[in-house]
């Protein structure tokens, strides 16, 4: 990722959040895609939750689409460069806005089409290593209105509405920013990454 511009230090620092256009191109953007939807033929997607802490839990009145962890997926070749990718969203935060993000998490998350939404929510949850940014990268070719399944972004005083094309990477602060999934009715794909500033906690 190139270092971040003046203008989207300032949306988010303003507005807690900002969109970049083409972060990779319309072939990686295919290659990830077709390894995440591979993943979900294979049935090594499941059920995404909600909640945190001892309330996670599948509901499906909130949320509906199918996911995994980058973490888990070492042996797919087509999802390696996410993990740099997302290292370099992670220098350019720490560069441009000072968020001293020290780690990050990737979520490879499949909507199957069939009207699957995520209604409204936050990402962070209460707890000592809270998510501070989180970077949704967008993988889906020839997107368009019909598809649905707009990233809708709850940010005063207006609604913003961004649409999930590839390449488009939308970047916001997991604290302060609501948003929703709607409905979706084409196979929509999408990388993840939350950043955290603490290390993982370790039980001793």
């Amino acid at each position: 990722m190139l270092p971040l511009s003046d203008d989207e230090i300032g949306v988010l620092r303003d507005r807690g959040w900002f969109c970049r256009e083409g972060l990779i191109d319309k072939v990686e953007a295919l290659q990830i895609r077709n390894a995440v939807v591979a993943l979900d033929d294979q049935g090594r997607t499941r059920a995404a939750k909600v909640g945190g802490g001892a309330r996670v839990q599948v509901d499906l009145d909130q949320r509906r689409d199918r996911i995994t962890w980058l973490l888990d997926c070492g042996d797919v070749e087509a999802l390696k460069p996410l993990n740099e990718i997302f290292e370099g969203v992670r220098i350019a935060l720490n560069e441009g806005a000072w968020l001293g993000l020290r780690r990050f998490d990737v979520q490879l998350a499949f909507y199957a089409g069939q009207g699957g939404f995520y209604k409204s929510h936050r990402d962070s949850f209460p707890g000592r290593a809270n998510r501070i940014v989180t970077a949704i990268l967008y993988l889906n070719l020839d997107w368009v209105t019909a598809h649905g399944g707009a990233l809708m972004l709850h940010v005063e005083p207006v609604v913003v509405e961004v649409a999930p094309i590839a390449g488009r990477l939308v970047v916001f602060m997991s604290e302060v920013v609501e948003h929703e999934v709607l409905p979706v009715f084409s196979p929509r794909v999408a990388a993840t990454a939350w950043f955290y500033q603490s290390e993982p906690f370790i039980a001793r």
